[in-house]
């Protein structure tokens, strides 16, 4: 099974947007049609202001269409973690903020009727090992001194923890689906577009131009909404890390567990359930790693398989899929006005966690543009930079350091053609340059420029998706040279190659 399609891509319709227009003026721009944008959109919609969606590619397709889907407060430990780090102030914020978006999830799909597949659930932390049982006990008491729903639990698993919390009245849904509902709801208050690159944006003292691969588009005001920010004005490359995790959905012969869950050791495990058809079926998360640093992408798969096949039995994988996502150093994300600027807003660092996140940068940045005061806002500040997290931000430098500059000596690859096997690939030496070359199951050779187009650092080979990864900063490239994946805006450049000399 080689399609890593999500199942919400999978059982959801498409949205079929124009292409933006080569020039004209609007008071807001939303760069990017995932969660961030589509629910700013939303929450911007009675304004009275002209606003512009632009996604590069299709609405809803990329980071938003390729999580669990689950809508919890709970984050793994991390309340105990904010205490200690930023105070309880900050600490209740965050908490609050992500049980309001389980409650307004539900509360706009029973207004405005989009079936959405929204179901409240319990959802579970849990303790594999002596060590992170001990982290559980701290965390409770963190989540009881800031009001949140959430006790020991007794896990309902095929398979004994350590320790576990429960929270209460928490949900899950489809979020592509619920997603799908907001933007037709503001279709004719609100312009989507899709299959637009946003390449370049520039502040001025009376506005921002936004240029795309087609024309230049004047906006009052930005959104950058693109996951990993393709605008940067608070050294946010410095700030998060770009890592992968791994799913798939899968018809299962023991019972299903009640609840959603998750373990706070390695390997990772995410669990859920969700309905498919006329059942049940059990999605399995797991695997972790940064873009672009893994060598055998597709053993991530075939690993997480393995575990679901030895604790539930699998009758049927049904999809499989895998997403990215920015941790910021702090673990708290950055969401508000970009760092040193005026007009352009940002959304960033969720840490796997965007689907509350996400729903909650659309009011945050919605209030933002308006001049509203947002209770949450100071928790998640885009210019913050707390000391404690200083260590972390010179490690994750380092790690890109070291890809940028010793990929180059230490991964020289100079195979002649002839050795690279259908469906692999390899970096070759061409005369004076590198260039990423895969050999398709047909014998056709794609060659491509071998360094990433946001800084230059040379790419790996993903051989679950058959795309060319940057292990600096995430962007993904297929195997024409098309971005998959930002912070690159431009596509690698195509080489012609001879692979019979």
């Amino acid at each position: 099974m080689n399609d890593t399609r999500s199942i919400w891509l999978g059982t959801a319709p498409h949205f079929a947007g124009p292409r933006a227009p080569y020039s004209g003026h609007y008071d807001i721009v939303i760069v990017g049609g995932g969660i961030v944008g589509i629910s700013t959109a939303f929450a911007l919609r009675h304004s009275g202001l002209k606003i512009a969606v632009v996604e590069a590619r299709k609405l809803l397709g990329d980071v938003t269409g390729h999580t669990t889907g689950k809508l919890t407060s709970q984050h793994g430990l991390i309340y105990d973690h904010i205490i200690n780090t930023f105070g309880i102030d900050a600490a209740r914020k965050y908490a609050d903020m992500n049980q309001f978006v389980v409650e307004e999830v539900g509360k706009i799909a029973s207004e405005e009727s989009i079936d959405c597949d929204y179901v409240r659930d319990e959802a579970y932390v849990y303790a594999m090992t002596d060590e992170t049982a001990e982290k559980i006990g701290k965390e409770l008491s963190a989540c009881l001194e800031l009001g949140l729903p959430v006790s020991i639990g007794e896990p309902d698993l095929p398979y004994a923890v350590k320790a576990a919390l429960k929270f209460e009245n928490q949900a899950r849904y489809h979020p592509v689906k619920f997603l799908l509902g907001l933007a037709d709801r503001i279709e004719g208050k609100v312009e989507l577009f899709e299959n637009t690159r946003v390449i370049e944006i520039e502040e001025n003292d009376d506005g921002c131009a936004v240029r795309t691969e087609i024309g230049e588009l004047a906006a009052d005001k930005v959104v950058v909404a693109t996951n990993y920010p393709i605008y940067d004005s608070g050294l946010f490359v410095a700030k998060i890390a770009p890592y992968k995790s791994y799913a798939v959905a899968v018809d299962i012969a023991r019972p299903m567990p009640s609840g959603m869950y998750i373990t706070e050791d390695e390997p990772l495990r995410s669990l859920r359930r969700q309905q498919f058809e006329n059942r049940e079926v059990q999605i399995i998360g797991g695997g972790h790693h940064k873009v672009g640093q893994e060598e055998d992408t597709a053993m991530c798969f075939s690993e997480l398989l393995r575990w679901a096949d030895d604790n539930f039995e699998v009758k049927t994988l049904l999809f499989k899929w895998s997403t990215q996502d920015n941790w910021s150093a702090d673990r708290l994300p950055y969401i508000g006005k970009s760092p040193n600027r005026e007009r352009i807003f940002v959304a960033t660092g969720f840490g796997g966690w965007g689907m509350t996140t996400g729903i909650a940068s659309g009011k945050i940045l919605s209030d933002a543009i308006l001049g509203k005061e947002n209770a949450w806002a100071s928790a998640v500040d885009p210019g913050r930079l707390p000391l404690a997290a200083v260590p972390a931000i010179a490690k994750e430098n380092l790690n890109a350091a070291k890809h940028l500059i010793g990929d180059r000596i230490l991964r020289a690859q100079s195979p002649e053609f002839a050795g690279i096997p259908m469906g692999d690939a390899a970096i070759v030496q061409m005369q004076d340059e590198r260039v990423a070359v895969y050999r398709d199951h047909d014998g056709q050779v794609h060659a491509v420029t071998s360094s990433c187009m946001h800084w230059g650092c040379e790419l790996r080979w993903n051989s679950a998706e058959t795309t060319w990864d940057c292990p600096c900063h995430g962007s993904r490239f297929g195997i024409e040279g098309d971005v998959l994946h930002g912070p690159a805006v431009m596509p690698l450049e195509k080489r012609i190659v001879d692979d019979t000399k």
